[in-house]
């Protein structure tokens, strides 16, 4: 018992240690919350309000027709992903579905690559050709204090070292077998990663939840879809025996950081071709929901659309 003890509390100094090496090298707070005046991409959508809009002059209409490839750089993988590279003192990161590369954003030169092997079962789906594919798809990373946060395609949240690639930390926080797919970039708030589930579809339940930077642990989760007991969960109506879901978040949501107040863009609900088994507003989806920042609360929401049914031909 006294081995393992001591053991752990070497394993907890260790982590201490990497953990105040990464954050002298940044981006700090500071420079995530000046994102929208820096020349660097280093938010999902270049600034907490995700305007991503940089005012540089050196490429207009009246040189924009003699851009050239300067460099070019494959990442090795078939299947589509979505992300938003984020640059950072010269370095570029981008991730595809299981791997994370930062490259020398001027000669495309790798300085380090990540490969994640899925620990935990992945989803599936059967398309209309037969093949079953995982849906899965990286839509990008987010830095501070030196360190890289993503998501993997079977529910993790793993912490990586900017400079390095090494990784920190990991943590399973949703079941993807059941497509709870953290398709989204996170974003990175003070000491709080926010995440959530992208597919509206396939009976899934969404939420959005927040998670401590320093070491994966969970500290609030909002459910866009209220459980039983929960408000606006009597919005859903129809028959019970019935799947409901939806409610995916698609897109890194903006942050008022001065207010701490996070917005959020909700998805369509599900079953989507057929709303008679959800009948009622079917709170929270379609809607913006505006929560707090640090603990997940909902301040207030607007729903866009109503009882929301996709028609198809």
């Amino acid at each position: 018992m006294h081995y393992s003890a001591v053991l752990f509390s070497l394993f907890i100094a260790a982590v201490l240690v990497q953990r105040e090496a990464c954050a002298d090298m940044g981006p700090t707070q500071a420079e995530l919350g000046a994102g929208g005046e820096s020349v660097e991409w280093l938010l999902p959508n270049h600034d907490y309000a995700g305007q991503r809009f940089v005012d540089l002059k050196q490429i207009g209409r009246d040189n924009a027709a003699q851009l050239r490839p300067v460099c070019i750089y494959q990442a090795g993988d078939v299947r589509r992903f979505q992300p938003n590279p984020l640059v950072y003192k010269g370095l570029m990161y981008i991730t595809t579905a299981t791997s994370t590369i930062a490259i020398d954003a001027a000669t495309c030169a790798v300085r380090w690559r990540h490969d994640w092997r899925p620990k935990a079962n992945e989803a599936a789906v059967t398309v209309v050709t037969g093949a079953v594919v995982n849906p899965f798809k990286s839509r990008g990373a987010a830095l501070k204090e030196g360190m890289l946060i993503r998501s993997t395609s079977d529910g993790y949240l793993i912490a990586l070292e900017a400079e390095t690639g090494k990784e920190i930390w990991e943590r399973l926080v949703a079941n993807a077998e059941k497509y709870e797919l953290m398709s989204m970039a996170p974003l990175i708030y003070d000491d709080l990663v926010i995440t959530g589930i992208g597919p509206s579809e396939l009976g899934v339940k969404n939420w959005v939840g927040g998670f401590r930077l320093a070491n994966g642990d969970p500290v609030w989760r909002f459910n866009t879809i209220p459980e039983v007991g929960e408000p606006g969960a009597e919005t859903w109506n129809g028959a019970e025996d019935k799947p409901r879901g939806g409610g995916g978040i698609w897109v890194t949501p903006s942050l008022d950081a001065a207010k701490g107040l996070l917005y959020v863009a909700v998805g369509n609900p599900a079953p989507d071709f057929f709303g008679g088994v959800r009948m009622g507003k079917n709170l929270y989806t379609a809607a913006m929901i505006v929560l707090d920042a640090r603990t997940g609360k909902l301040q207030w929401f607007r729903q866009v659309v109503r009882t929301i049914c996709t028609t198809g031909t």
